[in-house]
């Protein structure tokens, strides 16, 4: 069985898909995740942005940061986002 969800109903599923419990073979997620969150003020998101490169080793000024962030490995990108580097308390980027 392929389940689809939609928004909330796609976080949703998401959280299913972490569960112990197979529910379904395979879903179809559009626009709702686990990581979908309440909007931020641009001031915010431009932090958090700002931050992975110093995170990464990558000087935040450099032209070049875009494509050194494109070879950044996986696994020090996804350390970034689950805190290692960059967490957000009370829409504050910390280091």
């Amino acid at each position: 069985m392929t389940v689809f969800g939609k928004s909330t109903g796609s976080a949703s599923i998401a959280f299913h898909m972490c569960s112990d419990v197979p529910l379904f073979n395979r879903a179809v997620l559009m626009s709702g995740t686990l990581a979908t969150g309440p909007p931020l003020e641009l001031n915010y998101k431009e932090a958090e942005y700002r931050a992975l490169p110093r995170y990464c080793g990558i000087d935040e000024d450099d032209p070049e940061r875009l494509n050194k962030l494109r070879e950044v490995p996986v696994e020090k990108v996804v350390a970034a986002a689950r805190g290692l580097g960059i967490c957000r308390t009370q829409h504050r980027v910390i280091e």
